[in-house]
């Protein structure tokens, strides 16, 4: 089923825009099968010289298109790691608590399968983006050549700031995306992160990535505020419409 539409719900504060939304328990749910174009930026943060690329193939995915994401990790130097990370964030969509809300949490899932045969281990799982800093919470997972479907439910202090040194170490340094009312805007996405050993060789990876879930789940003040609102009206589009006003 073609999940991308856009659904434009006027709620008496900011109009919250997203690949597919609708409101359940005051919660904002977006998803996206990637079967209508490219919705989305990509980063590639590297250590070291990794490289990476996010194509969306027509087929092959779960089912129909999805989105190939594909990493070349090179020889590491001595005492250290090579480390590629490719991020996609969803275009044109932001989250401003001090308007649509404060946030506990998300629920998030997707369906990743092996594209390349390989062994190992994939970092997947929910990127967010938000002044300037990017920030990942890590479903760590033993792929197979199969579709299969990620989920987990992820708090602020599951987030691991990207920068050099925590791609090098996966270690926290204290530093957590802002959920809260003071928060700024935030953008929301996935990724997929390969490092080698420490000192060790080189390798490509490719993999899959389909049917994108995530809830916005607010904290309970905002959860009353959101469920007391009114409905103003409702517009739904068959085309991209971002806040922005691009198209």
């Amino acid at each position: 089923m073609n999940k991308y539409k856009l659904f434009f719900l006027i709620i008496g504060f900011s109009g919250l825009i997203c690949t597919s939304f609708r409101v359940t328990e005051a919660s904002l749910l977006l998803s996206d099968d990637f079967e209508e174009g490219n919705s989305w930026n990509t980063v590639v943060f590297s250590v070291n010289g990794g490289t990476g690329a996010s194509p969306i193939l027509a087929t092959g995915g779960n089912p129909g298109a999805y989105r190939q994401m594909q990493i070349s990790l090179p020889n590491a130097p001595g005492g250290q790691r090579s480390v590629a990370a490719v991020i996609n964030f969803l275009d044109g969509f932001f989250h401003d608590p001090s308007v649509s809300g404060p946030v506990t949490g998300f629920d998030f899932s997707l369906d990743l399968r092996r594209d390349v045969s390989a062994s190992g281990a994939v970092g997947t799982g929910l990127a967010v983006r938000q002044a300037g800093e990017i920030y990942l919470a890590n479903i760590t997972y033993f792929h197979t050549a199969n579709w299969v479907t990620l989920s987990e439910t992820f708090g602020p202090e599951d987030f691991l700031r990207l920068d050099a040194t925590n791609l090098q170490t996966g270690e926290e340094l204290g530093s957590f995306p802002d959920l809260s009312v003071t928060g700024a805007p935030f953008e929301v996405g996935f990724y997929t992160r390969n490092s080698t050993s420490i000192s060790g060789a080189g390798y490509n990876r490719t993999y899959g990535i389909d049917n994108w879930d995530l809830a916005i789940i607010p904290e309970p003040s905002a959860h009353a505020l959101m469920a007391g609102l009114v409905p103003l009206g409702l517009a739904v589009y068959s085309r991209r419409f971002f806040l922005n006003g691009k198209s």
